[in-house]
This record gives C-alpha cells, structure tokens and sequence, in this order.
C-alpha cells in the first residue's frame, strides 16, 4: 500500500468531479478521494459505502 498525494492539476479536477457526483459536503470526501486515484491512476477502488459503490460502478 502506498500513499499517493492528489495533488496534481488531473487529480484535483477530478477529486472536484469526484466530490459533485457523490455528494460529498464533509461526508463522502474519503470515498471521492479514493474513486480519484483509482480513476487517475488505473487503481481498483474498494470501499464500503454502498451508495458510493453504485456511483463508482456505473462511471469507473
């Protein structure tokens, strides 16, 4: 497991998708992060939050 920081043009416009499409006020901003790298970086996303893991599977 690596730490990867999101810290790139690419990475913040998508994390700002990202945060749109699950509807991530203070909640959500972990799963948005990591539907981030795994969009950015060819990743696997896992996460728990369901409502999260049908956005993700319709759009990744």
């Amino acid at each position: 497991m690596r730490i990867l920081p999101q810290d790139t043009d690419e990475e913040l416009i998508a994390f700002e998708q990202w945060v749109g499409l699950l509807g991530a006020g203070e909640y959500d901003l972990g799963e948005a992060s990591v539907f981030t790298a795994a969009e950015t970086h060819g990743l696997v996303a896992i996460t728990d939050d369901r409502d999260a893991t049908k956005v993700g599977r319709a759009l990744l």
